[in-house]
C-alpha cells in the first residue's frame, strides 16, 4: 500500500474534519459535550464535524499539519499550531464561523463550562510556547500500519525543532505518544466533567 504524506491545503479539510469527527466520537471529553444518548448516530457525527470544522480550516490554510494520502483520499491527519503558527491562519477579512462563535452554538452552557474546565485542568503553570499537536488520527481501518506514527515523527520534523506538547483526555493514547519521546507533565480534571487531560510534552534533545 502506497501512503504518501503531505502538508494539509484548504483541499483537505471535508476529508481531514469527517475523520477527526469519527474518531473522536468515542473521545471522553467529546461525550462529555455531546452525549452520544441525546443524539442519532449521524446527526452527532455532523455536530462533531461542525464542533472542529473551524479549527481544521484555519491549520490548513496556515499549512501547518500532515495529511496521510492513499490514491488522494486522505486516511490520517495531524494538525499542529502555536500563537506564531495560528496568527499566519488570519487573514484581513474575518472568515466565517470563527471557533468560538461555533462552540458557543453548538454546545449552549457547556461552552463555558468547557472553557473554564479546560483552565481549571491545565493548572497554574504557563503553557509552553513550543508547537502544540492538536489533533492526530487515523481511519479505523487504517490503523496499525505505522500511519500515526509516520504522521507524528512528520510532523516533529516540522514544527517541533524546540520540542513541542499536546494535551489528551483520550488515556488510550498515552503508550503511543510516550513511544514517541513524549512524557506526561501534569493532569487535572476538566471540571465537573468527570474527564481527566493530560499534558504531554517532547523535549527536543
Amino acid at each position: 500500500m502506497d501512503v504518501k504524506f503531505e502538508r494539509i491545503t484548504p483541499d483537505h479539510t471535508m476529508m481531514a474534519r469527517t475523520i477527526i469527527a469519527r474518531a473522536f466520537a468515542n473521545d471522553p471529553l467529546i461525550e462529555w459535550l455531546s452525549p452520544s444518548g441525546d443524539y442519532q448516530a449521524d446527526e452527532r457525527l455532523d455536530l462533531i464535524a461542525l464542533f472542529y470544522a473551524p479549527s481544521v480550516e484555519a491549520y490548513a490554510l496556515a499549512r501547518t499539519g500532515h495529511v496521510a494520502l492513499v490514491h488522494n483520499t486522505v486516511v490520517g491527519v495531524s494538525l499542529w499550531g502555536n500563537s506564531t503558527i495560528q496568527a499566519r491562519a488570519s487573514t484581513a477579512t474575518k472568515l466565517l464561523p470563527t471557533g468560538s462563535g461555533t462552540t458557543k452554538l453548538l454546545l449552549g452552557k457547556k461552552a463555558a463550562l468547557l472553557g473554564a474546565g479546560i483552565r481549571t485542568a491545565r493548572g497554574a503553570d504557563p503553557l509552553l510556547n513550543s508547537p502544540y499537536l492538536h489533533e492526530l488520527t487515523v481511519l479505523d481501518d487504517m490503523r496499525g500500519k505505522g500511519i500515526g506514527t509516520q504522521l507524528l515523527s512528520t510532523g516533529l520534523a516540522a514544527f517541533g525543532d524546540h520540542g513541542a506538547w499536546l494535551e489528551t483526555a483520550n488515556g488510550r493514547k498515552y503508550s503511543d505518544y510516550e513511544r514517541a519521546g513524549f512524557r506526561v507533565t501534569h493532569a487535572g480534571p476538566v471540571g465537573e466533567s468527570g474527564v481527566t487531560m493530560t499534558r504531554m510534552v517532547f523535549d527536543k534533545e
